[in-house]
Formats: structure tokens, sequence, C-alpha cells
């Protein structure tokens, strides 16, 4: 078995504090998976190598937004069940949780918050 790539952007399974990720910046460059956050070896990279990689600076995500964001991942994985388990990733299974059925992206979510950066 393995883990799917779950979109972080407004997915009730990945939150912080109980409010949905919700970042334009990171969205619009196409930052939209758990694997997107992570390096070669299937571990979440730290800050600096995140910015390295997708060629961002603070303007975009602050080092707070993203230990929030990786907290929120680190929250979800859990290694003893195979469906959350991040370091067992098919990166050619992926959901997206962000946008509605004419593919448009959804900001709103009903009865729930998103936490926007």
């Amino acid at each position: 078995g393995s883990c799917t790539n779950h979109c972080v952007w407004n997915n009730y399974n990945i939150t912080d504090i109980g409010s949905r990720l919700w970042n334009n910046g990171l969205i619009s460059r196409g930052i939209l998976y758990i694997t997107d956050f992570m390096d070669d070896d299937n571990t979440l990279m730290p800050y600096n190598l995140f910015c390295e990689r997708w060629n961002l600076d603070s303007t975009v995500i602050t080092p707070k937004t993203y230990v929030d964001i990786k907290m929120a991942i680190r929250k979800f994985n859990c290694p003893m069940v195979t469906h959350r388990d991040i370091s067992r990733i098919d990166k050619k299974d992926s959901l997206q949780f962000f946008k509605d059925a004419n593919k448009n992206v959804c900001k709103s979510v009903n009865g729930g918050k998103i936490r926007g950066q």
C-alpha cells in the first residue's frame, strides 16, 4: 500500500490549529502537494532548501508560515497507518481539494475555516 499525495491547500486532513491551509503565492507557483515540501529522501525539507528548490524568498513565504505548513503535514503523517505515512507517498496518486466542479480555485468551504497566508 501507499499514501496518496494529498494537496495541502483547503484539505480537512492537513490543518494548522484546526484551520485549513491556503497560500496564494505558493499555489500560483504550482506548489500544491505534500511531495512539493519533501526532498528526494521523502522527508520534509527545511525552509532554506524549500526556498532554494522553488526559487522563493521571504516575500513569498516566511519561515513562520513554512513551519506552520510543515507542522500541519507532520500532524497528518502517521507511519503506523499506511495511507497516512508520507514516506510511502505515491506521486502518481494526487488529490486536489481546492477546486470546484468547474476547476476554479475555491477559497471558501461550507462550515470550515481556511487559514490564508
